[in-house]
């Protein structure tokens, strides 16, 4: 090989080299990067309720959620733990859609949607626009719902609510502007795995009953499935919501421990609606009332077959309100 020849290959070779050190620089960033965004998925920089009383954005960011964690340690974790909380908001909850809406009834009329929940609300908000709700037993999402007719002519949006495993998939096609929840509530300040049941058939009927401590399963009843639950907190803050305009209750049986859980020092719910038959039935309404009242909630009257309290900070709207 003569020299200029020799000079020739070894300047190959050594560009050769460049280039190749050049693309295993690239493909390691491509793939640091692609990890980094893939994590985003399990992480959340909101880890407990947000300072924003009206936020409900989220925003990836920096506590690292331990999906194996959560999974062994589940029914001890506290509701306020923040790993919980991020799990939750990705096992549990889906955002609002921004698909038009699916509904039997025309969206531009949506008075039609109104039931007598949704118009004594509208009408003791003021008819307020852009107001925060959560309907927990929120069936399918249109026939029936109590929120509907609010966040069709309003503009409100919140957190619905249902772990029915019939229901759910009716409720998402409606695509309501709101958060899903498919999962049960806990009755206590922990995650768990509870039993409902019914008395009809062997499949989930549209009012399932919720196995506790005082309102067990009968001998002749079917248990139909175990479901997943977590209390209430940990679904708020795990979108940022910490002040809430109106919360329908109504889970056939478990409203009083459900009530109980929540941390009321962190959570403001400007007006709450209660189922009331399983409470007169349990002799639990005179409790429910004194621990909502050392909580700045007043009952003011029973709506349909509901009791309505009204916080403090707001009660000065039902003094404007016709009085029935």
């Amino acid at each position: 090989m003569f020299p200029f020849q020799r000079a020739g290959y070894f300047r190959f070779v050594r560009q050769s080299a460049i280039i190749l050190c050049l693309l295993l620089l690239v493909l390691l960033l491509y793939v640091k990067i692609g990890n980094l965004q893939s994590s985003e998925v399990f992480t959340t920089k909101n880890c407990s309720s947000s300072e924003n009383d009206s936020s409900l954005v989220f925003t990836p960011g920096a506590c690292l959620l331990d999906v194996e964690y959560v999974e062994q340690n589940f029914v001890t974790l506290d509701q306020k733990d923040p790993v919980l909380i991020s799990y939750s908001r990705i096992k549990y909850l889906s955002p609002p859609s921004k698909l038009e809406y699916v509904l039997a009834g025309p969206v531009n009329k949506p008075e039609q949607f109104a039931d007598q929940y949704s118009t004594w609300i509208a009408k003791f908000f003021q008819h307020k626009k852009n107001g925060l709700f959560i309907e927990c037993g929120a069936h399918t999402g249109e026939n029936p719902s109590h929120t509907l007719h609010l966040e069709l002519q309003y503009n409100w949006t919140g957190l619905l609510i249902e772990c029915n495993p019939t229901l759910i998939p009716i409720l998402r096609k409606h695509h309501r502007k709101a958060w899903i929840g498919a999962v049960c509530l806990s009755p206590k300040t922990t995650p768990g795995m509870h039993k409902f049941y019914t008395d009809f058939d062997l499949k989930w009927t549209q009012n399932p009953q919720l196995e506790t401590s005082f309102n067990k399963v009968k001998n002749s009843s079917t248990v139909l499935a175990e479901v997943y639950s977590v209390p209430l907190y940990t679904l708020l803050a795990s979108i940022g919501l910490n002040t809430i305009d109106w919360f329908s209750l109504d889970v056939e049986g478990a409203e009083f421990e459900i009530l109980e859980t929540i941390p009321w020092d962190l959570v403001t719910i400007k007006v709450l609606t209660v189922e009331e038959i399983y409470l007169a039935w349990r002799n639990k309404i005179r409790d429910l009332d004194d621990h909502l009242r050392k909580n700045k909630m007043h009952y003011v009257k029973t709506l349909v077959h509901d009791r309505v309290y009204v916080h403090e900070s707001v009660l000065h709207l039902k003094d404007a309100m016709d009085p029935n």
